[in-house]
């Protein structure tokens, strides 16, 4: 790219200026470096691009948002990951920037190297309580087969006494691994404190449904209350009411509701069977 050479070479010429005239001119090298790499990049030669980086890297070791940007070319440009990893790895040697753990982590797990991505992980988590980190560790230990090492890693963080928000994520979390792990009881007490700090419809349709397949059809109720009352034509609402309803014998209840989500795709079959058992 000949812009590009251009600009490395007066680049050169202030460099040479300032050693010899002691000049100030740190600031016209830093502006030269970054049209420079800019030319580079929208040359589509990141390589090059890269090199200027690493050049600003060295003067500026401080500036997390080089290598920030050296990653993102390496990984999302070039596509090498191993790459973006040795590069993490060389401007973070002793492991102590929780940007680059966390990094190194997901290019790992992009990899689908979950083993290697997990001492990261537990680096950035000491650095800093991230319910998003947490949540890949305790998927990761899932992986490994690991699960009492997934939710002590999820109460260690409750116990940090997190802001709301990020506490209503671990418990939605916690739900799903102990349903994963086939523990019904303990999903539905982890889904019911993440809904009690913030409304979700998607965490209120998962109780909803763990709750009438353990036949708690008052609470289960409750919460279909809920969800019409946002929506008088929520279709999973009216579906798990309907059964419910056939449950409970009220067929006429039964038979109304499901008429109104018989052409509802995820639900229309079972809906036509059961007003066809109502109905004989």
């Amino acid at each position: 790219n000949e812009a590009g050479m251009k600009y490395e070479a007066a680049m050169k010429k202030y460099e040479e200026a300032m050693k010899k005239d002691k000049l100030p001119l740190d600031s016209k090298i830093d502006n030269m470096l970054t049209n420079t790499m800019t030319c580079y990049y929208k040359a589509k030669e990141y390589q090059k691009a890269i090199d200027i980086f690493e050049i600003m890297q060295k003067r500026h070791p401080n500036n997390h948002k080089i290598i920030k940007k050296i990653v993102q070319i390496y990984e999302k440009n070039l596509r090498d990951l191993n790459k973006a990893i040795e590069a993490l790895k060389r401007n973070d040697p002793n492991g102590n920037k929780y940007y680059n753990n966390k990094k190194i982590g997901d290019l790992y797990v992009k990899q689908k190297n979950h083993k290697s991505a997990l001492p990261y992980y537990l680096k950035a988590k000491k650095m800093k309580s991230d319910a998003r980190v947490i949540r890949k560790i305790a998927t990761i230990y899932v992986k490994l087969k690991q699960p009492k090492n997934a939710i002590s890693a999820y109460d260690d963080f409750i116990k940090t006494k997190p802001k709301k928000t990020q506490l209503q994520k671990v418990y939605s979390y916690l739900g799903k691994l102990y349903e994963d792990l086939n523990n019904k009881t303990k999903a539905r007490v982890n889904y019911s404190k993440s809904l009690q700090i913030h409304y979700d419809r998607k965490i209120a349709m998962k109780l909803i449904q763990l709750n009438f397949e353990a036949k708690r059809f008052s609470q289960a109720k409750k919460l279909i209350s809920s969800l019409l009352a946002k929506n008088t034509n929520d279709t999973y609402a009216l579906y798990y009411r309907a059964q419910i309803r056939y449950k409970e014998k009220d067929l006429k209840g039964a038979k109304a509701d499901f008429e109104k989500v018989k052409d509802v795709p995820a639900f229309g079959s079972s809906a036509r069977q059961f007003i066809k058992s109502i109905n004989s």
